[in-house]
């Protein structure tokens, strides 16, 4: 595994918990790790509320920034595939235009700057439909870019 530093902002607290589950995972032995990990992308809003941001899309934001630390999280670990939920048929229906053009805006970055690193293969799953060209367009762009990839 190798080390990285703990974003900004993440706490002394947060810096002892992931030396913790390090240490834990690395003792259980790569049989033991598992081979896929899902996560539901969930709680940026309430986040961004307790936090008391200008708006809940600073969540949303600090969420998908997030990820790339988990994702080399995982790839330190040796998961060989992670699943991210990012966006459910209830987000799509009950968030207002402007929450939704902003995650909408967040997905599709993330997506592009996701397929710019490593060796990862960025792969959508789900259904288009009702999802605005661009953001259709960025990820079939980012499968592309990442579909010779091995990671």
């Amino acid at each position: 595994m190798t080390k990285r530093s703990s974003a900004p902002g993440s706490g002394l607290l947060y810096g002892l918990y992931q030396k913790r589950l390090r240490r834990e995972l690395a003792g259980l032995g790569e049989q033991a790790l598992p081979k896929h990990v899902a996560m539901i992308i969930d709680g940026n809003r309430r986040w961004a509320r307790l936090n008391a941001l200008d708006s809940v899309s600073h969540g949303h934001r600090a969420g998908a920034a997030k990820m790339h630390e988990f994702l080399e999280w995982c790839d330190d670990l040796g998961v060989g595939v992670v699943t991210l939920y990012l966006l459910s048929n209830d987000n799509v229906r009950k968030r207002d235009a402007a929450e939704l053009s902003d995650l909408i805006e967040i997905i599709a970055g993330l997506a592009g700057r996701l397929s710019r690193r490593g060796d990862w293969r960025v792969q959508h799953v789900g259904r288009v439909d009702g999802l605005p060209d661009f953001l259709v367009g960025a990820l079939r762009d980012a499968e592309q870019r990442t579909s010779e990839n091995g990671g």
